[in-house]
């Protein structure tokens, strides 16, 4: 098996790309936070507060894996199929099997770095006193298990997916559904536990458990060992689904007769065709750029789905009346939108950039300004709908000032988003929208 050229390829690319770096930094930070607020409150007196302290640092680095590894990874194999460099790969006497193997180990080692930037960092709550050589296996083999679940959801939806967004949701799906199927399932099963979420992951990583006082009777080493060989085994089978996937379908096919018969059931207008056309019609010739960002079908099913989730998670509180849950809902709910509205920002003109339209569109007599006005005018057309609805529930807009805020901020994301989509010193995606983000924050 040539595994070697695909593990030099990737190494070398990987070395040039500066998102590896910042990730070291990321996973130290999120790890110095809680240790300067012990310092702080308590001091590190007690060797309780230790062992404390070491539960804290694994269970964010548990749930930074399943959220850091996704973002990284998803794009490997659809960025790939993107530039056309798949097609390349397999001219060579390499198989997907071995594009794949190879793919992981980097990514292994990619994710490696998070868990290596953290060690010493890991080290503090050890010396500290408190932490018994049980709970430094359980948590190195939870945490292994959830870095190997991660990158087996991450490749399997950078194999099934082109495009960069759809990889990172389905990525992100997947690894809910494997932390489910994969993680916690078969830890209620192994020790014969109620399936509830709460005591179970406090069970997990503080050992607390009505099973007994020390801190390895809910979840001992030998569980976490199992479950660690249980995630390995799920990488295994999804490199090879994925390889076998991959060698049949690394070529770009056409749609399928059923597939073209299913994507005019539920893709293609159906009711007031009429009146679609006359609408379509009047915002292309109002706001041709604006047009751009909802003649798809996915635009306008964004438009009305989220419309959709609002009513619903809104109509769900108001019937059970647990209005506690009020205030916290609307904050989500606004809070997800408003990334939304970023995401959207940020890729508006990264397929014209990409496909080398926008210099097609800089030719014509639309002016720059207008251009990005023209867009703007297209997002905030896109989430009007779901924001109206949002900030139409009771008790969202108690003041004018709650109003302006959530107006500001929503043009401030995506202005921002704009603007670092439009400018050349931003082209990759994601420095696109950290930037957004915390220009926006």
């Amino acid at each position: 098996m040539n595994v070697t050229p695909v593990i030099v390829r990737e190494l070398r690319a990987e070395a040039r790309n500066p998102v590896n770096y910042w990730i070291r930094v990321i996973a130290a930070a999120l790890l110095l936070l809680p240790v300067a607020f012990f310092g702080l409150v308590d001091g590190f007196t007690t060797s309780v507060d230790g062992r404390v302290a070491f539960v804290l640092f694994t269970s964010i680095l548990f749930v930074a894996a399943w959220i850091i590894i996704p973002v990284t990874i998803s794009d490997c194999i659809s960025r790939e199929r993107r530039e056309g460099t798949l097609g390349l790969l397999f001219l060579t006497p390499l198989n997907a099997r071995e594009i794949l193997l190879g793919k992981s180990a980097v990514n292994i080692a990619r994710s490696l770095i998070v868990f290596l930037a953290a060690l010493p960092i890991l080290a503090i709550p050890i010396l500290m006193g408190g932490v018994s050589p049980e709970d430094i296996l359980r948590a190195t083999f939870f945490n292994g298990a959830a870095l190997v679940l991660a990158i087996a959801a991450s490749l399997m939806a950078s194999a099934v997916s082109k495009h960069r967004t759809r990889a990172l949701i389905l990525s992100l799906g997947l690894c809910v559904l494997f932390l489910f199927v994969c993680f916690l399932l078969p830890i209620t099963i192994l020790l014969e536990l109620p399936f509830e979420l709460e005591p179970l992951f406090r069970g997990i990583f503080g050992g607390e458990s009505q099973l007994g006082n020390g801190p390895g009777d809910f979840a001992p080493a030998q569980v976490a060992g199992m479950i660690f060989l249980l995630s390995l085994l799920t990488l295994i089978v999804v490199i090879l689904f994925c390889s076998a996937r991959l060698q049949r379908n690394w070529q770009d096919n056409p749609m399928s007769a059923r597939q073209q018969k299913v994507y005019r059931l539920f893709c293609s207008p159906r009711f007031l065709l009429s009146f679609f056309k006359k609408w379509q019609q009047r915002k292309l010739t109002r706001n041709p750029v604006g047009w751009l960002q909802s003649y798809s079908w996915s635009s306008r099913l964004s438009i009305w789905g989220w419309c959709g989730v609002i009513i619903v998670v809104e109509s769900l509180i108001v019937i059970t009346s647990n209005y506690r849950m009020l205030a916290t809902s609307q904050n989500v709910l606004q809070s997800a939108l408003f990334v939304s509205i970023a995401f959207s920002a940020v890729n508006s003109f990264q397929r014209e950039r990409q496909t080398g339209a926008l210099e097609l569109i800089l030719v014509t007599p639309i002016r720059e300004k207008e251009l990005i006005l023209g867009r703007l005018r297209g997002i905030w057309g896109q989430f009007l709908p779901a924001f109206l609805v949002s900030c139409s529930a009771p008790g969202t807009c108690r003041t004018f000032f709650r109003t302006v805020i959530l107006i500001g901020t929503g043009t401030r994301l995506s202005s921002s988003g704009l603007g670092r989509s439009f400018s050349s010193s931003a082209y990759r995606w994601w420095d696109c929208i950290l930037d957004c983000v915390a220009e926006a924050c």
